[in-house]
């Protein structure tokens, strides 16, 4: 399969990996990994993803995209960098591995509920190894289509396919749902002694 990417997304994302690793990006891989959960094998079950967010031992109280992150840093033992990137409209995020390193890129022109879905979508990629897709740009020039002949990778687009895809949006679905049903837990409980009827009391 092949992943098209918008050329001016491209480029603002291996500028960034060049600059952040101070490297060509001649060595950049999108995704490279053998899957931890065999795509061949068919379509994960919710069982199964929620055994791996289980596994990675993440309080969803304590839930903010920084935060995240920060876990699975520690969690994985991996370098993740988190970047906002003014991407075209069309492009809401991607991962990429580049020098012993990970990237996960959003839109920062999207809106918060979207960039924390998506941050989540693209740490799936991470989480459950996957191989990724062979990535392909319109229009680039020699220099930057040269790196893509190695290229795999995974970008989240209205009209992302693939089982690793579909994989990557369940996994963001399992555990955003499992952080809103604390955050109603928290404000339950917060309420509980609270008067909601005039005088209010201050919540």
């Amino acid at each position: 399969m092949l992943l098209s990417i918008n050329q001016n997304d491209l480029v603002l994302m291996l500028r960034h990996i060049e600059e952040k690793t101070g490297r060509s990006q001649s060595g950049t891989r999108l995704a490279p990994r053998q899957a931890q959960i065999d795509s061949g094998t068919g379509l994960s079950t919710d069982s199964d993803l929620v055994s791996v967010i289980d596994a990675l031992g993440y309080q969803p109280d304590t839930f903010s995209i920084p935060n995240y992150v920060d876990h699975l840093r520690h969690a994985l033992n991996r370098e993740i960098d988190l970047v906002a990137i003014p991407f075209s409209e069309s492009l809401s995020g991607a991962y990429v591995h580049a020098h012993e390193q990970d990237f996960i890129f959003y839109n920062m022109g999207k809106h918060p509920l979207i960039q924390n879905h998506t941050v989540v979508h693209e740490s799936a990629h991470i989480v459950l190894k996957h191989q990724g897709y062979r990535v392909r740009g319109a229009n680039l020039p020699d220099e930057l289509a040269a790196l893509l002949k190695n290229m795999v990778g995974h970008c989240r687009t209205r009209n992302a396919i693939g089982v690793e895809e579909q994989e990557a949006e369940q996994f963001a679905n399992l555990l955003l749902s499992r952080i809103r049903q604390h955050s109603f837990r928290r404000y339950l409980v917060k309420t509980t002694n609270t008067n909601l009827f005039p005088p209010f009391d201050q919540l």
